[in-house]
Formats: C-alpha cells, sequence, structure tokens
C-alpha cells in the first residue's frame, strides 16, 4: 500500500502490528508489513517492548510509536517503566499487590509508609538497618524467645518493671551499679560469694539475724 494513501492529513495516523527485531537505547526497531522503521515507546505503553515481541505501533508523518505490547515469550521477563513521578491513587477501594515468588521494594532514596495501622505476618524475618530511630507511645512484645547480640547497648528510662522466672546473667569482666538506694529482698536464701569482699560505709554497717555466724 502506498504510504501516502495512508495518510489522509499531518496528523493523521494508521495502526499495524509488528515485530521488534532489536532495542536501540530508547527506540526500537519493528518490522511489519509495511517494512522496518524506527519507534519510540507510546507514553502509554507501560510494558517496556523486548526483542521478539509482537506490538501494535501508530505511523504518522510525525512518526512512529510502540502503542502496547501484544504478546511475548513467556521466558521474557515484564518490566513496567515510567518517567518521571508518579502516583497511584485510590478515591474509593483498597490496593492489593500480590505475588508467588516474591515482592522487592527498592528505593535509592527514602521509603515512607503511612497509615493508621500496619500489620506484618510472616514465619521469618530479617531486619538489617545501620541506625534506628523508634519513636512510640507503647510497645509491647509477645515472643517465646529473644537473642540480642550488640556491641553495646546504652538505655535511658524513667522506670523498668520486670517479673520473671528465672534470671542468669555472666559478666565476664566488670560489672558497675551505682544507686541512690538499692534495696534486695530474699525469701529463702540470700548468698554473696567472692575470693575477696568488702563492705564498707561511712556512717553504719548493721548485720541482724537471728544467728550471725562469721568465719
Amino acid at each position: 500500500m502506498n504510504m501516502a494513501a495512508k495518510w489522509n492529513g499531518d496528523d493523521a495516523a494508521w495502526q499495524e502490528t509488528a515485530t521488534v527485531t532489536a532495542v536501540e537505547g530508547a527506540e526500537y526497531a519493528v518490522e511489519s508489513a509495511s517494512g522496518r522503521r524506527r519507534a519510540r515507546r507510546a507514553a502509554g505503553c507501560l510494558l517496556v517492548p523486548a526483542a521478539g515481541d509482537t506490538v501494535l505501533v501508530a505511523s504518522s508523518q510525525r512518526g512512529c510509536w510502540v502503542l502496547t505490547v501484544l504478546e511475548r515469550d513467556a521466558s521474557t521477563a515484564a518490566r513496567l517503566e515510567l518517567d518521571g513521578d508518579v502516583e497511584l491513587r485510590l478515591p474509593s477501594g483498597r490496593l492489593a499487590v500480590a505475588a508467588r515468588e516474591g515482592v522487592d521494594v527498592a528505593s535509592g532514596a527514602t521509603v515512607s509508609v503511612v497509615a493508621s495501622a500496619v500489620a506484618v505476618h510472616a514465619p521469618e524475618g530479617t531486619l538489617s538497618i545501620e541506625r534506628l530511630s523508634l519513636l512510640g507511645g507503647a510497645v509491647e512484645v509477645d515472643v517465646a524467645k529473644v537473642r540480642v547480640a550488640a556491641g553495646a547497648i546504652d538505655q535511658t528510662v524513667d522506670r523498668v518493671t520486670q517479673r520473671v522466672k528465672r534470671v542468669l546473667r555472666f559478666v565476664e569482666d566488670f560489672e558497675e551499679l551505682r544507686a541512690g538506694r538499692i534495696d534486695y529482698v530474699a525469701r529463702s536464701l540470700l548468698s554473696l560469694h567472692g575470693r575477696g569482699a568488702a563492705i564498707t560505709a561511712d556512717e553504719l554497717v548493721k548485720v541482724d539475724g537471728a544467728q550471725v555466724h562469721i568465719g
């Protein structure tokens, strides 16, 4: 068909199917019944064409565009690509993202999540952060086992209340406790042992009991 017969004006366009033969940067080499030419991806074509794809192209005197990908080999990965800022907005309804093999979210800058509530459910999780800041009104943790390995831990709190059944502490080098007042109460036995022991007071040392054994 004569190309001039297809164009009835400067803005007129005609469509046909073509095959992508090569990807050359931002342009695509396509081949159809009317011949070979170079085409650009239309702004509405979100799926990035790949070599071997069957596509729908629109041609005019202003150029040639790939409108959409009609068919491609199942082994070729699909990639959606848009230029500039993108906003996905739902005035009503719910948005769901589901994948059988996994979901990856990657960004070279900040990833922000704002919601009235956030729920994460997984049998296993890994969190790797070089620096973490956590701000909240209350934190409740209910787990069967916690293991923490850290080089240093600094805590600044107004009050700490713990209720446990057994506590085992192993300090390899040195432990120091400084407080305005210390009160230890044992229901049955209080045992302090060391190679050396020193108890000093500026004013008074009192030992009281039904029986006191020294030596």
